[in-house]
């Protein structure tokens, strides 16, 4: 493994280390001991019971139709294909390959994080209509806010409440479960928090938690009759993700543990077929929130900013830091630090925008990216890019991705990174690592980048198409169908591009 470093460690960074961790184990101590003193023993039956007493006492008219939401955190391209080539997948090829060859291909926003690609597949928005820009993000007041973290579950719940799916839903007097521990914002009912699955999940034993998830949701489908199923379920299984990360996305461990997810999965798949037969209109997805790419090689990104400027704030997001600046720092010096990062072979490149523009500064290249008020079809500006050859006309983001596919080797690029700088809350500067490189040493495998093995993902859908295999479906889309009233036949998703009625 090539390994870059700026300088050996002193005593002082152990010290810092070490007070770090204690730290962490104390707030960790802190929570559990908060579960055990408040939360219920939650069983596989929690959840079907209490939407059945939700039933009991709020009726309401269902509309015969459920939508079944299955996230597959971290699960990549490559992992589906090689799982389904091996015939370790039976359950999930038959229910969701019947009557075609392939899978759709997906994409995440960026960054290709897991907290930005939930929220905008649960609010069904692109990154910069919500607030959640990564896994960190820099809060109100100023302060490193990492929603990794249990003890922040409460702020993000509060952060995307209004304008969470399950939220619209309720609205609409339409009914919701969640069954993830994070997002849940809204939803009728959702998973509790137990003692049991917040140990397990702390001590990394993710096998617990998602068979947990999927032995409720096959209770709620058993112990509840279909004509009064909820409109939406949403399944947030994370163990592959877990596995990637520590072992590389093509280690056997990966497929070994989807593997076993398939087969638990079957007595799901069975109750939803026979509901169908009933007559009632279910529609499937299974898709994840980013891909994956394997880590060779570690840049201390985090002693190089700190030895430039200790009041630089860094949230190292492992494939990618968010830097912001001292109110003392002018565009100059900032346009400096960023040629001096370029430069080095860990770092792909460093974008940064100021008024209305995206500076970009990558090995060998620059660009200047310009935005101006119209109105495209999925944005409210358009673009202009500037390179050492001239200035391009302005264009819709969509259409320069497809009259420049794979712009500094990234697909979709210009849509990708547009929609991250326009939002209110980005960053002063984002720092892409190279290929295989990452900004943590903790993993063999990351994401958080723009390349292909990161932001494409799969799309398994049942009862739901879309026009052409040859489109990439943005993964927000998938539920915007959902603001239709429910009818008869299959969902045709070919129209959302455009925001129209299905």
């Amino acid at each position: 493994m090539i390994v870059f470093k700026s300088k050996k460690c002193t005593p002082w960074d152990e010290i810092i280390s070490f007070y770090n961790t204690l730290v962490f184990i104390y707030k960790s101590l802190v929570l559990v001991c908060i579960l055990v003193l408040f939360s219920s023993c939650a069983t596989r039956h929690t959840v079907s019971s209490d939407y059945y007493a939700h039933l009991r006492e709020t009726p309401q008219v269902t509309g015969g139709r459920t939508v079944v939401l299955f996230l597959i955190d971290g699960l990549s391209v490559p992992t589906l294909k090689e799982g389904f080539d091996h015939g370790v997948l039976p359950e999930i090829r038959n229910y969701f390959l019947e009557n075609a060859s392939q899978f759709q291909l997906g994409r995440a926003v960026f960054p290709s994080l897991t907290f930005p690609n939930i929220t905008s597949i649960l609010t069904q928005t692109p990154v910069d209509q919500h607030p959640i820009l990564g896994n960190q993000v820099m809060a109100p007041d100023g302060t490193p806010l990492n929603y990794e973290k249990p003890w922040n579950q409460n702020r993000l719940y509060d952060a995307i409440l209004p304008q969470t799916i399950f939220t619209a839903l309720s609205k609409d007097h339409q009914n919701s479960v969640s069954l993830s521990y994070y997002f849940n914002s809204g939803a009728t009912v959702h998973v509790p928090i137990d003692v049991k699955s917040s140990v397990a999940y702390l001590g990394h034993e993710y096998d617990y938690v998602d068979h947990k998830l999927i032995d409720s949701l096959e209770s709620l489908l058993s112990r509840t009759s279909p004509s009064h199923w909820p409109e939406l379920i949403f399944v947030h299984l994370i163990g592959v993700d877990s596995l990637a990360h520590t072992y590389g996305p093509h280690s056997p461990n990966v497929l070994k543990y989807f593997s076993e997810l398939d087969g638990r999965m079957k007595k799901v798949f069975k109750k939803l077929r026979e509901a169908e037969n009933q007559g009632h209109q279910v529609i499937s997805f299974l898709t994840a929130d980013h891909g994956f790419t394997e880590v060779k090689g570690f840049y201390d990104l985090e002693r190089v900013i700190q030895k430039t400027d200790p009041e630089i704030t860094v949230l190292n997001q492992h494939r990618l830091a968010s830097l912001y600046f001292p109110l003392s720092w002018n565009g100059e010096r900032r346009a400096a630090l960023a040629g001096s990062l370029a430069h080095h072979p860990a770092v792909e490149m460093v974008m940064q925008r100021r008024g209305n523009e995206i500076s970009i500064q990558a090995h060998g290249s620059a660009a200047v990216i310009r935005y101006r008020e119209a109105q495209c079809a999925k944005t409210p500006y358009e673009l202009s890019v500037q390179t050492v050859q001239g200035e391009s006309e302005f264009a819709c983001p969509e259409v320069l991705d497809r009259t420049r596919p794979f712009a500094f080797r990234f697909p979709h690029f210009y849509s990708l990174v547009s929609s991250y700088f326009y939002s209110s809350g980005r960053p002063d500067a984002v720092i892409l690592a190279a290929d295989h490189i990452s900004f943590s040493k903790e993993f063999l495998g990351d994401h958080g980048g723009l390349t292909p093995e990161e932001i494409y993902v799969p799309v398994l859908m049942r009862n739901a198409e879309v026009k052409s295999l040859a489109e990439t479906v943005p993964t927000y889309e998938l539920l915007k169908f959902m603001r239709v009233s429910p009818g008869s036949g299959s969902m045709k998703l070919a129209s959302l591009a455009q925001n129209q009625p299905v």
